[in-house]
C-alpha cells in the first residue's frame, strides 16, 4: 500500500510539472504572437485519438491519447508548432505495474513538444527542428517507461503541388532517451523514432498518409529494429472537422513493439 501511494504521489508531481510547463510555454507563445498582431496567428486546435493494438505476446492494449495544438506565426515564414498529448493506456500485458496481467487501465507518459519550421529555404522546401519532454506520469510498464526523456528532431518537408491536389515527403528524426529515472527498476531508454512521412490530398477533401503516427524504430539499447507499414486516411468535412482512420502492421520486429494496430482519429481546430 505505501508503494502505491508513493506511486501516486510522485504521478501526481508529475503532471503538476507537465501542467505548469504547459501553461508558461503557452503563455511564451501567445505573448509572442500577441507582441506582433499585425504580423502573427495563434491557432489551437484539439485531437482524440484512439489506438488499439495486438502484441508479440498475445496481450492487447488500447490507448486513448487526448492531444492539443497551438500553431503560432513568428512572421518572416517561421512557425512554432506546441503540441501537447495525454495518454490514457488500458492492457493486460504483463509488466512491472501489471504482474498479473489483468486488465488495467492507467494514465501513460504525458510529453510535451515544440517545434519550430523555417522559412522556405528553396522553392516549397522548409526545415525543422524541435524537442519533445516526456513525463514519467505512466509510471513503469506496461503504462509508462518510468523515466524523464528528452527527444531533440529535425526533419525536411518539400511539397509537390502538381501531384494530385498536393504531396509532401517530410521524413523526421527523433531521438528520445532517458536523462533521469523517476523509479529504481526503470530500464535505460534510448531510441531512434523515424518517420519517412508522406501525404497526398486528392479529390480536393482526402488525404492519405504514410508513417504520420507510427515511426520506425531502432532501440540502441537493444541494437535492433521495429519497422512497421503505417497507413492514415483523413477526411476533410467543410469546416474545422477532420476524421481519420488508420492501420499499423509490423514488417520486421526485431524489437518486437506491436503486431497489428488499428487507430480513428477525431480532430477539430478553433
Amino acid at each position: 500500500m505505501g508503494c502505491q501511494h508513493k506511486f501516486v504521489r510522485r504521478a501526481r508531481s508529475a503532471i503538476r510539472s507537465a501542467l505548469r510547463s504547459l501553461i508558461l510555454v503557452g503563455c511564451i507563445a501567445i505573448g509572442t504572437a500577441t507582441a506582433h498582431a499585425d504580423d502573427n496567428i495563434v491557432q489551437f486546435s484539439a485531437h482524440v485519438l484512439n489506438f488499439y493494438q495486438w502484441n508479440q505476446d498475445d496481450s492487447e492494449l488500447n490507448k486513448l491519447d487526448v492531444r492539443v495544438y497551438q500553431d503560432v506565426r513568428l512572421g518572416d515564414g517561421w512557425h512554432l508548432r506546441l503540441r501537447e498529448d495525454l495518454p490514457i493506456v488500458t492492457t493486460d500485458k504483463i509488466g512491472h505495474d501489471n504482474e498479473d496481467g489483468n486488465w488495467s487501465t492507467h494514465i501513460g507518459d504525458a510529453f510535451l513538444q515544440a517545434v519550430v519550421t523555417t522559412p522556405e529555404i528553396a522553392e516549397n522546401t522548409t526545415l525543422e527542428f524541435g524537442l519533445r519532454t516526456v513525463f514519467p506520469t505512466g509510471g513503469l510498464s506496461p503504462f509508462g517507461d518510468g523515466s524523464w526523456q528528452l527527444g531533440p528532431q529535425a526533419g525536411v518537408s518539400h511539397r509537390f503541388p502538381d501531384v494530385a491536389d498536393g504531396l509532401v515527403i517530410a521524413p523526421t528524426a527523433r531521438y528520445l532517451f532517458s536523462v533521469h529515472k523517476a523509479y529504481d527498476d526503470a530500464d535505460p531508454y534510448k531510441q531512434w523514432q523515424l518517420y519517412p512521412r508522406a501525404e497526398l490530398t486528392f479529390a480536393e477533401t482526402w488525404e492519405i498518409g504514410f508513417w504520420v503516427e507510427n515511426p520506425i524504430v531502432y532501440d540502441n539499447v537493444t541494437n535492433r529494429w521495429f519497422v512497421p507499414l503505417d497507413v492514415m486516411l483523413t477526411h476533410r468535412f467543410e469546416g474545422p472537422i477532420r476524421l481519420s482512420a488508420g492501420y499499423a502492421t509490423a514488417i520486421v520486429d526485431r524489437q518486437p513493439e506491436y503486431k497489428h494496430m488499428v487507430y480513428g482519429r477525431f480532430a477539430i481546430r478553433f
